[in-house]
């Protein structure tokens, strides 16, 4: 009776072993659940989408993938058909907003995140910033207030003093002032730690009032509350 018992226990658990294994070839081995169709308008990512079954990889898990190989999608949205077995993805790229440079160069978006190869360049055309440090290709090196400051200065100079701003140079880290060099020769200096605002005002008044002859102007230091210092 006993022996009766054990076999028939044996068969149940051997019975349900047996069905998880089929389950689980049918889902994840089977074709019957290999991905058909990826519709994406972006030939690169299609080329280089890795995943075969559409239940073996969550969309959380795709999107980090992505997210983390291709440096120049901002967003991705990923929706599946289960019935079509396909997967649809809605890539947000990446919009240039600037250069750095350092030993290589990059270009950067409005969040700072250095995201595709840039060409060495100068001139006032592009928001350049030199970067006195190492710069590594899908890394946020600039937060949003630093980004704010470089293009108030920019647009202020040109708006309110006719001087284009040809690069923006980081010099000392962390970062808590930049020197900017002008299409007239001389270089303007800021602390990023105090009103940005303040310190423009500043120096339209001292170029209206003090130096209204800049041939042989080296550069205006702002970084002193109250003070404007210039050679």
């Amino acid at each position: 009776m006993r022996k009766k018992r054990k076999d028939k226990k044996f068969r149940r658990i051997f019975l349900l072993i047996f069905l998880l294994i089929l389950i689980s070839f049918i889902l994840f081995l089977s074709p019957l659940f290999k991905i058909k169709y990826v519709n994406v308008d972006n030939q690169e990512i299609k080329d280089n989408f890795d995943y075969r079954n559409i239940f073996l990889f969550t969309n959380k898990k795709i999107k980090i993938d992505l997210l983390n190989k291709f440096p120049k999608i901002a967003d991705i949205q990923i929706k599946k058909n289960y019935f079509k077995r396909s997967i649809e993805l809605e890539i947000e790229q990446r919009e240039r907003l600037g250069i750095v440079c350092g030993d290589n160069c990059f270009y950067f978006d409005k969040t700072g995140f250095l995201f595709e190869d840039a060409p060495r360049t100068s001139g006032s055309l592009i928001l350049l910033i030199n970067y006195n440090s190492d710069l590594n290709i899908g890394k946020n090196i600039f937060n949003e207030k630093f980004i704010n400051q470089i293009l108030e200065i920019r647009d202020y100079l040109v708006i309110e003093t006719f001087i284009k701003a040809l690069n923006f140079n980081v010099e000392i880290f962390p970062i808590t002032e930049i020197k900017v060099a002008t299409n007239e020769g001389w270089y303007a200096l800021f602390d990023l730690e105090r009103d940005i605002q303040k310190q423009l005002l500043s120096l339209k008044v001292v170029l209206q009032e003090k130096i209204q002859h800049r041939e042989n102007l080296e550069y205006i230091d702002l970084r002193i509350e109250n003070r404007v210092y210039y050679k």
